[in-house]
């Protein structure tokens, strides 16, 4: 390494730092002096900034108080009067507009009624089942859909035959799961009942 390099450097930096020092000195004096006719060149596109909007503060603006080298800052006056400082609050009940009310089964007092028109439907359903076009899947998902609506233990059986006719083997394992998994529930609902 060369000492004079590091040197040379060193007295290089130095330099540069008086430079920026002297710099910021000015600057701070200028500001410090009030304002002036200052010369600025244009660098650029001037950029276009939206007007800021108005913050409204329920609190009036106080005067500042006179700075010590004898300048004052400009007093700032209150708000307009016809500006009024209550917070308005909104609760979600209010923001979002009532949907018209529908008509519930539960509130209603229909459901007894629904629940039976359902129940109807399934036992007039069971027998027509054999008279349906459907593929082995198909057929097996509606008496899976039945037994499900209903908790019918006596419509175990057509769902199980109905499982056991598709032919695809992931299809029918999973057919024969679901089965399984409904005979648990039905089982599991006698022993709380």
């Amino acid at each position: 390494m060369d000492p004079a390099g590091n040197n040379s450097t060193a007295q290089a930096q130095a330099v540069q730092t008086t430079d920026v020092n002297d710099d910021l000195a000015k600057a701070l004096a200028s500001v410090q002096a009030g304002p002036q006719n200052m010369d600025f060149e244009a660098v650029g596109e001037p950029t276009v900034t939206p007007p800021a909007a108005p913050v409204m503060s329920a609190v009036p603006a106080t005067p500042t108080p006179p700075i010590a080298d004898n300048t004052v800052e400009p007093e700032y006056s209150s708000p307009p009067a016809s500006i009024d400082h209550t917070e308005t609050v909104v609760t979600p009940s209010s923001a979002v507009p009532s949907a018209p009310a529908m008509a519930d089964p539960v509130v209603s007092g229909d459901f007894d009624a629904i629940e039976q028109i359902k129940i109807s439907a399934l036992q007039e359903l069971r027998p027509l089942m054999q008279h349906i076009d459907l593929s082995p899947e198909e057929r097996f998902e509606k008496y899976l859909m039945m037994l499900r609506a209903s908790d019918d233990a006596s419509l175990i059986q057509p769902t199980y035959e109905a499982a056991q006719k598709i032919t695809g083997e992931k299809l029918r394992a999973q057919a024969l799961l679901d089965v399984i998994n409904e005979i648990n529930y039905l089982n599991s609902q006698q022993l709380v009942a």
